[in-house]
């Protein structure tokens, strides 16, 4: 069977329903009644990929079915529950593939389908089915708290039978003029233009844009504005703790904003600049716990993948000691995050955002040439701290380091509107690749000091042993880790590396 077409019939579908032309015989079917529901990721990941996920209720079970944009089925599977992690996927050839899509973020149900209709199998001269044309009805709904249902244009579709797409293309062609318009995309698009849903759509995305006239005062605020969106839209997970993505980008949207603050700090008046930044620095330090058991308990397997087996099944009592951790600060954080003190905080941020009167003559600037003097002085700054590190120098440095890197990153991300995408991307890259080896030697060395602290409270002695193997192991891989940041700073610290900065207005200016 060729893949599916769709078409919207609007007011024509009663009449596209009655259709039976000179050439053709039609043999009507209703089509059953069925309820589905369509899921992807809070940020579109299955959309983006090109792939569906249904589920609807059969014979006391659930069966998902997966397709392609076009809308063909490319396998099915019947599952007692319904699952909302690549972990806990039923078997199925096409599990892995969308596992891989998933990753880390679990799968929401993001409309609730009504449908029926009728099937009108188009037969040639000798009584066989050469075309399918359904027409179908029915109604859409948002997920928990959307609403009523709301009613669905008719929706037509055209699958032509292997062979016979000739007679498919004059079934479309007929319905085109009787005014039915061809749809980009399967019926998941026709449902999204009735709940207004934004398919394949990173609700966390944050890419400002900016004029390179525009007062840097406005264009700090509109980009801290929409940072505080950001973290409204990521408080329900956060708080239900869906998956550990939406805490991330939570925090980023903090740190991201803390940074401008800081970074950009000539542009505001210094009191209402402190109250919110002190406050963002509260609510960062709230989420902070929870976070690090999260990557921990992403990187665990990776963790003990060096040790015996027998070491292994040692550490089951610290696996179940940091899973009720998590679950203690899963609730701790939750109450944080509706807490009467979180929605001052978002109050005073909004109206941070809304007051233009807080801004100082700096603000009136041009946003270019702003950008340009923060980028080399945050550049200039990082590369004084990396050449000053050697193999000797204390892990704290590299901490440090690493912290005026990610502020570099956020200027650079802030601002790369301002400049040529290629250099702007080639930048960030470059940094990136150091943040990498930064931000892993931190994390290890966080985790270590966890793990050190939560042994205290094993009484197991195997436990005890197995964790002081795996506190060694992480040691040994951080010293591994370190000895890879001379190559990435001296990338980063690098003639080419001073041009292009050169190019974005925010060198050093002091090449090695």
């Amino acid at each position: 069977m060729i893949e599916p077409r769709f078409y919207t019939a609007g007011d024509s579908a009663e009449a596209l329903a009655q259709m039976e032309t000179s050439a053709t015989a039609v043999r009507r079917r209703r089509l059953p009644a069925v309820r589905r529901v369509y899921y992807d990721t809070f940020d579109g990941r299955l959309h983006r990929a090109g792939r569906r996920l249904l589920s609807r209720r059969r014979s006391g079970a659930h069966e998902l079915e997966w397709r392609d944009a076009a809308g063909k089925v490319l396998g099915t599977v019947r599952t007692a529950s319904l699952p909302t992690r690549a972990g806990a996927l039923p078997e199925a050839d096409w599990a892995a593939e969308l596992a891989g899509i998933l990753g880390v973020r679990a799968l929401l149900p993001i409309a609730h389908h009504r449908r029926a209709g009728m099937n009108l199998e188009i037969l040639d001269l000798r009584r066989k089915i050469v075309a399918r044309l359904a027409v179908i009805e029915g109604d859409v709904q948002r997920p928990a708290g959307g609403g009523a249902y709301r009613p669905l244009p008719p929706l037509l579709r055209v699958t032509a039978l292997r062979g016979y797409t000739d007679e498919a293309d004059a079934v479309a062609r007929e319905l085109v003029r009787a005014h039915a318009q061809p749809l980009a995309g399967d019926e998941l698009e026709h449902i999204a233009q009735a709940l207004d849903l934004e398919l394949g759509v990173d609700p966390s995305k944050f890419a400002p844009r900016f004029d390179p006239e525009q007062p840097a005062g406005d264009a700090v605020r509109a980009a801290l504005g929409r940072l505080h969106d950001i973290v409204r839209l990521n408080q329900p997970g956060t708080v239900r703790g869906l998956d550990p993505e939406f805490l991330h980008q939570l925090r980023v949207a903090v740190r991201r904003s803390r940074s401008i603050l800081g970074q950009l700090s000539d542009l505001f008046d210094e009191r209402p600049r402190r109250a919110l930044a002190d406050e963002l620095r509260w609510l960062g330090r709230q989420t902070g716990p929870a976070r690090d058991l999260d990557v921990y308990r992403l990187k665990i397997d990776g963790y003990s993948a060096g040790l015996p087996d027998s070491v292994r099944r040692d550490l089951t009592p610290l696996s179940r000691l940091l899973e009720k951790k998590h679950r203690q600060s899963q609730r701790r954080l939750a109450r944080v995050l509706q807490s009467a003190r979180y929605e001052r905080l978002l109050k005073r941020w909004a109206a941070f955002v809304d007051d233009d009167g807080n801004s100082t003559e700096a603000a009136n600037r041009p946003i270019a040439g702003t950008a340009a003097g923060k980028v080399r002085k945050a550049r200039r700054r990082l590369l004084k701290r990396g050449r000053a590190i050697e193999e000797t120098t204390p892990d704290e440095a590299l901490h440090r380091l690493r912290i005026d890197g990610k502020k570099l990153r956020y200027l650079l991300e802030l601002f790369r509107s301002l400049w040529s995408p290629k250099d702007a991307t080639r930048a960030i890259k470059q940094l990136k690749r150091l943040q990498d080896v930064l931000g892993e030697f931190n994390d290890l060395a966080v985790h270590r000091a966890a793990l050190a602290e939560y042994a205290s409270e094993l009484e197991d002695p195997a436990a005890l042993i197995a964790t002081g193997r795996l506190v060694e192991q992480l040691a040994e891989r951080a010293r591994q880790v370190r000895g890879r940041f001379a190559e990435r700073f001296a990338a980063l610290d690098s003639p080419p590396t001073e041009k292009l900065f050169r190019r974005l207005g925010g060198s050093g200016g002091e090449s090695a």
